[in-house]
């Protein structure tokens, strides 16, 4: 569920930031955020278990990029620790999105096509051990009426992407066991 969550959040802020004022013609604007935070989930995954999260992100947006409506770059790190045994799993992803309209007009229905390349997401142990790795390109057409979500899927992928080839259920399968939940 998390990791839906995390997608879900990814594309919206691409949506928000997409839905920004494009800059003249000239050089396109470029912003820098930085973010922190830390949490905890009480129901880690439906488990029960108490779960926190600490992590940091760095996105850089292009307004008004060349061939397409919005695109940035992000690097960011997550630790998760089982709050009981302090066992933890580390997250790490890394890459460039963009967001084309590819039908429609924002004010009605219409689709976006949201793209990532790179490194969506990785999950390791502290050690180094690979739990899961999504690597490479991955495409989603999203439908949207207005501001509200109609559908999504994936529309074109290279590389490994077990996540989304697990309908984003993986997470909560692999996560749990290496954080010693059962």
């Amino acid at each position: 569920m998390r990791r839906v969550v995390c997608v879900l959040g990814v594309s919206l802020v691409l949506l928000v930031w997409s839905a920004a004022p494009p800059a003249s013609a000239a050089n396109p604007e470029v912003n820098r955020a930085t973010d922190s935070w830390s949490d905890v989930d009480p129901d880690f995954c439906g488990t029960g278990v108490s779960v926190s999260f600490e992590g940091s992100a760095r996105f850089t947006e292009f307004l008004s990029p060349n061939q397409v409506d919005f695109m940035a770059t992000f690097t960011g790190h997550e630790v998760m620790t089982n709050v009981a045994t302090g066992d933890s799993v580390v997250s790490h992803w890394a890459g460039r999105s963009t967001d084309v309209i590819v039908s429609g007009v924002e004010e009605g229905v219409h689709t976006h096509a949201f793209t990532t390349t790179g490194l969506p997401e990785s999950y390791r142990l502290p050690g180094g051990g690979k739990i899961t790795l999504d690597a490479g390109y991955i495409q989603f057409l999203d439908t949207f009426d207005g501001d509200k979500f109609l559908s999504g899927e994936v529309s074109v992928q290279h590389g490994p992407h077990p996540a989304a080839d697990s309908d984003f259920e993986l997470f909560c399968e692999v996560i749990p066991p290496a954080l010693g939940i059962e």
